[in-house]
């Protein structure tokens, strides 16, 4: 998961034509005191999510809206349908908003993925927080892998005990919202996501995690992948065996433990079943790990810092940004060549990469700030 810049905040208007949803919609608003922007024929969105705040505080995140008056209890199921359903409207529109500040990448686990497969993940789900909806800070691009793993998570019940304990007892509406998204870390959490979630190489064979020196050493090379398996020829052992790249929490401090752990469960990094074909997120990140000590390894065969090593530099960097899992290749780079060390690969990786300017290795919306410098 790797540090991206903090989403935009364009405005949006709910359109007009609300099809089949419209009648509910309207009336709910109206029950709510809210009308058509003076001469125009759409709804002001703040007004719209002030509403469904308020309706989804007062019903207590209680399944089907259960609490409410009837004209509510319909606005509320025809504003989420109508959202789901119309493809065309709203947060589907922002794809396009959402890659120019991600990239075609999962926000969460770092796999390329073409737009058309990309979906708009909201960090607070619609379900749960329908007034977060149409927020677009709370939008992420997600591979279908993770957004099935999320799910509706985290819910309006965790939201509300993790602010009660945590925030404000009672909380308010906002306090809920705040502890939904603050109970986990986030993509947008910068060095907390980058380092706080380190990737290692585990020995799925014998059934431990390689030290370091092994992990990291550049004769290291994939044999095959076979039934979502990678199998690899690592240094000190005579034959293959199959490896799997996955994260750790390495912090100390019980709340960051906590809220990496959230994380973890609620999207699954390090979910790994050889025979589920339809997730290859582990798979996909441990042929990255074995990409990049390959890459490295070809890089000694020029002399540092000629001409000919700055162009391989480059097609790595290119190569790099085709793969995705941005944090595999800059975890790697910065524990073989560290930015104390002449020449160093990490600061080269870490100065292209988070530049716009470099388009062929810029990974959109990686925040150099939150890139350690030592």
């Amino acid at each position: 998961m790797r540090p991206v810049l903090t989403n935009g905040n364009p405005t949006y208007q709910v359109p007009p034509t609300m099809v089949t949803y419209t009648a509910a919609i309207i009336a709910g608003l109206a029950a709510n005191g809210v009308g058509p922007v003076a001469g125009n024929s759409t709804f002001n969105t703040a007004a719209v999510r002030g509403v469904a705040a308020g309706l989804t505080f007062v019903n207590h995140g209680a399944a089907q809206w259960g609490n409410l008056l009837p004209v509510n209890k319909a606005f509320m199921k025809a504003l989420i349908n109508y959202f789901s359903e119309n493809a065309t409207m709203k947060y589907g529109n922002a794809r396009g908003s959402l890659i120019d500040n991600y990239g075609q990448y999962c926000a969460y686990c770092g796999t390329p993925v073409q737009d058309t497969a990309l979906a708009i993940e909201h960090c607070l789900p619609k379900a749960e927080f329908p007034s977060e909806m149409l927020n677009y800070t709370n939008f992420f691009l997600s591979c279908p892998s993770c957004n099935s793993y999320k799910g509706s998570n985290p819910t309006y019940v965790t939201s509300y005990q993790f602010a009660a304990a945590n925030i404000a007892n009672p909380p308010t509406y906002q306090n809920v919202l705040t502890g939904g998204m603050v109970r986990q870390v986030w993509p947008n959490s910068g060095m907390i996501s980058w380092r706080g979630l380190p990737p290692y190489l585990y020995d799925v064979t014998n059934n431990l995690i390689l030290v370091p020196a092994v992990a990291e050493n550049l004769t290291n090379r994939q044999v095959s992948v076979v039934q979502n398996t990678v199998q690899a020829n690592i240094a000190g052992y005579a034959q293959p065996i199959t490896v799997a790249a996955l994260v750790t929490i390495s912090f100390s401090n019980p709340t960051e433990q906590l809220r990496e752990n959230n994380f973890l469960n609620i999207v699954q990094l390090n979910a790994y079943q050889p025979n589920v074909y339809s997730d290859r997120r582990v798979t996909n990140r441990t042929i990255a790990w074995l990409n990049v000590l390959l890459s490295l390894s070809n890089l000694q065969a020029f002399q540092v810092g000629s001409q000919g090593w700055l162009l391989m530099l480059q097609q790595i960097f290119i190569t790099a940004k085709n793969a995705g899992f941005f944090e595999i290749w800059s975890w790697l780079f910065y524990l073989i060549s560290p930015p104390n060390v002449q020449n160093s690969i990490y600061t080269y990786f870490r100065t292209a990469s988070t530049n716009p300017n470099q388009q062929f290795y810029y990974f959109p919306g990686t925040n150099i700030n939150d890139l350690p410098t030592q």
